[in-house]
């Protein structure tokens, strides 16, 4: 195995921990991403990228890959369920609250 592989396999233990434990944080994890801002805590809780932002996108990146009819009850779920009680959630506000 090339010492890459090793690193990545790590980095990905790492990472799974920290979710486990319910510290994962986006930002620290993968510091260079682009999307790394949209995780990180803010001192205003409205701003930042809202769970119902996260969910919309999440979704419709699983359309092209899911069967129309596993896609619909995702969409269900996600829009009738989890956008109702969580989507003006911030990912960095409801890290906060799960501790």
């Amino acid at each position: 195995m090339t010492r890459r592989i090793l690193l990545e396999r790590h980095r990905a233990t790492a990472a799974r921990a920290t979710i486990d434990a319910g510290t994962f944080d986006y930002s620290v994890t993968f510091p260079e991403s682009n999307v790394a801002k949209r995780f990180a805590a803010t001192e205003d809780p409205t701003r930042g990228f809202f769970l119902e932002d996260y969910l919309d996108d999440w979704l419709e990146g699983r359309k092209k890959v899911l069967k129309s009819s596993t896609w619909n009850d995702y969409r269900k779920t996600v829009r009738g369920v989890l956008v109702p009680e969580f989507g003006r959630k911030t990912l960095a506000g409801s890290r906060a609250d799960s501790t």
